[in-house]
């Protein structure tokens, strides 16, 4: 699985391997095509993503998955809206990671345009 990199506090890793797609599955009570129903798509989803992207990217996490994900806002507030990066670039990084994993047919997770993570 390639790396996918994301610019925060530090240069991070996202990873999506299987047991991350369960966790996020456990977490929102439903399966994952139901879970990026694009009604369903907001904050708390990109923050969730965000999250377990990381913890399967081998960041540590104290705390319940609520506490973590209130740790990931501070971090992407501080360290990727205040840069002026947007939800539509942090989007983008995930779902290349997404991709990177393998578990989903190639053209699942379409872009419109191809993403760049700016550092």
């Amino acid at each position: 699985m390639k790396k996918v990199t994301i610019a925060l506090d530090n240069q991070r890793e996202l990873r999506y391997p299987i047991n991350a797609m369960v966790e996020l599955e456990e977490r929102f009570g439903k399966a994952l095509p139901a879970v990026f129903n694009k009604e369903q798509i907001g904050l708390t989803l990109i923050i969730a993503l965000t999250r377990v992207g990381l913890k399967y990217g081998g960041m540590q996490f104290e705390g319940t998955f609520l506490e973590q994900e209130q740790a990931t806002g501070e971090l992407l507030q501080e360290h990727w809206f205040q840069e002026g990066r947007t939800l539509d670039e942090l989007m983008g990084i995930i779902l290349d990671a997404f991709k990177e994993a393998g578990i989903f047919a190639k053209d699942t997770f379409k872009s419109e345009e191809p993403t760049t993570n700016p550092e």
